[in-house]
């Protein structure tokens, strides 16, 4: 009988080390899988930062551009108005806007660009643009430090800066 107690014994103490590998195993793949997937989402939060970070630059340059068109209209040799569609550098951004800016925003700027609007429609469409703008991302809001980090404070600061200097002057 002893022999049997040793061997029931072992039996027993195999069968309890398989089943705690068999739990440590699927602790390990739940972990795992919840390792990816935070990352996953990390990933996700970074690439909308940095797109975030892209359209404030983005749409400050594009305001600041507007604004000089509207203040000093550039003038072909024999002083006619040049198109806003053919100074470089609102063409340059037009290509870029079609690639990073939200659908209003680009179709803003194509309206300033491509529909030969006067001075008080230019001056319409860029208040709009720059409304616009704040609103997508969110300028004037405090909670942003809470959602987007120092960064981001960074960039949107930047951006009402150089809104509030093409307002202003």
């Amino acid at each position: 009988m002893g022999g049997m107690g040793a061997v029931a014994t072992v039996f027993v103490a195999v069968f309890a080390i398989r089943r705690q590998e068999s739990a440590n195993a699927r602790a390990l793949d739940a972990q795992a899988q919840a390792t990816r997937e935070a990352r996953e989402h990390e990933r996700c939060l970074l690439f909308e930062e940095r797109m975030w970070n892209r359209r404030v630059d983005l749409y400050a340059r594009i305001s600041l551009a507007l604004r000089r068109y509207v203040e000093q209209s550039p003038a072909s040799p024999d002083g006619e108005p040049i198109s806003a569609a053919d100074v470089l550098e609102l063409a340059d951004l037009v290509s870029e806007a079609d690639m990073l800016a939200s659908k209003p925003l680009a179709d803003l700027l194509s309206q300033f660009m491509y529909d030969n609007p006067d001075v008080d429609r230019q001056l319409d469409i860029w208040d709009r643009f720059q409304n616009a703008a704040r609103d997508e991302l969110e300028v004037d809001r405090l909670q942003r430090s809470s959602k987007r980090g120092a960064s981001a404070i960074t960039g949107a600061g930047r951006l009402q800066q150089q809104f509030n200097e093409a307002e202003g002057s």
